[in-house]
């Protein structure tokens, strides 16, 4: 996995540059691999992410996450294109699998059904979702005025 990500942005970003493209978007999925909480509060976007283990499968899927970002950010400044990174958050729309461990899928699905919509857990998890549509025209707008160099943008649903 780490290899993936890590070396597919390398190769991005170098052909970017060979061939002259002057603006970059770098979008990527953002999942929740860390703990529950930070001192008793729900997590936020700016808390720090990862696991201590370093042979935990989540922590090198968040530290690959991190250095994509960083080497498409160096690629920007070493003559290579203008970067805008834009962190994706939960979104819902056409295509999404009502079978899988997406809640919302699941919650669609039962609906659907006609049943109950469950809910596993305690209730106390807060998410809100941004339909696939808007997270279209938000890439674009990144992609298109965002600012270059800007290491992060939140693409997701305010609550």
């Amino acid at each position: 996995m780490r290899s993936t990500i890590v070396e597919g942005t390398r190769r991005v970003v170098e052909l970017c540059r060979a061939h002259g493209v002057g603006r970059l978007l770098a979008a990527e999925l953002r999942r929740r691999v860390s703990r529950p909480s930070v001192a008793g509060r729900p997590l936020s976007e700016d808390d720090p992410l990862g696991w201590d283990t370093p042979d935990d499968d989540r922590c090198v899927y968040h530290q690959a996450k991190r250095q994509m970002e960083s080497l498409v950010v160096a690629g920007g400044l070493d003559g290579g294109p203008a970067v805008s990174i834009a962190r994706l958050f939960a979104f819902v729309g056409p295509g999404l699998p009502l079978d899988r461990h997406f809640a919302i899928g699941n919650f669609i699905a039962d609906a659907l059904a006609g049943g109950p919509v469950v809910v596993h857990g305690d209730g106390t998890p807060v998410r809100s979702y941004l339909y696939a549509a808007d997270m279209a025209a938000w890439l674009w707008t990144i992609l298109l005025d965002g600012p270059a160099g800007r290491a992060t943008t939140s693409v997701r649903s305010d609550l």
